[in-house]
């Protein structure tokens, strides 16, 4: 798996990782190297394979395996890590910070994905989806589709977000436009969390292409 990496190699690192596909926010790599410059720490961004920046061919599977093994190969050098997890991102994040929680010390989760659609409408989207951008490799998106669907169902949100242990600080972003993960959908979902736990609305969509600077200063204040 491709890494960005921005900023000194100051501790704890920060661990970004990107919705899916991750295109309109650009994987967030600008986010990334501006926190890095305001923590005076490295912040590191995962890039899935077949998403444009990575070669290869995305899988949903194969991404939560290839991103669980970086994970482990960053906190085995640098432990315990921050993680930013944006919508895809984000439900990767809380599946971290549940299995791995000593390795984790704050959570910042943008809009995280914590709402799986039924086979035909991720089939319509992702199809829409690989049209509309060439350069993204999805491969069938109907196994697609299947993947997705059977990540969500095996795992429930609630169950997840229970599992985050307790001395991990949390911070969800919630944007106010959201198609993918509805506000209500997020702050229902995050009773579930038994730490510490800051929740915001910010007016953007669910890309946070809007005041991007204050999402990055919101981003920063929370990993302080």
């Amino acid at each position: 798996m491709k890494r960005l990496e921005f900023g000194p190699n100051g501790t704890p690192p920060v661990l970004f990782l990107h919705g899916f596909p991750g295109v309109r926010s650009k994987q967030n790599r600008e986010i990334a190297e501006k926190v890095a410059g305001l923590l005076g720490r490295r912040a590191i961004v995962l890039l899935y394979e077949g998403l444009g920046q990575a070669a290869g061919e995305f899988s949903f599977e194969r991404c939560l395996v290839d991103v669980e093994a970086e994970f482990k190969a960053i906190t085995s050098k640098s432990a315990p890590i921050d993680l930013v997890g944006h919508s895809w991102g984000g439900f990767q994040a809380i599946r971290l910070a549940g299995l791995y929680g000593s390795d984790v010390r704050r959570l910042v989760l943008m809009s995280p994905l914590l709402k799986f659609f039924d086979q035909a409408v991720c089939e319509r989207s992702f199809a829409d989806t690989a049209r509309d951008n060439p350069s993204l490799k999805l491969g069938d998106v109907v196994e697609r589709a299947r993947e997705f669907v059977e990540i969500g169902t095996s795992h429930p949100r609630g169950d997840l977000l229970a599992k985050i242990p307790i001395h991990v600080e949390t911070t969800i972003l919630q944007a106010a436009d959201d198609q993918i993960t509805p506000g209500i959908v997020s702050k229902v979902a995050s009773a579930s969390i038994r730490g510490p736990l800051k929740y915001e609305i910010r007016e953007t969509d669910h890309s946070f292409l809007l005041d991007r600077d204050g999402t990055i200063e919101r981003i920063a204040a929370a990993l302080v």
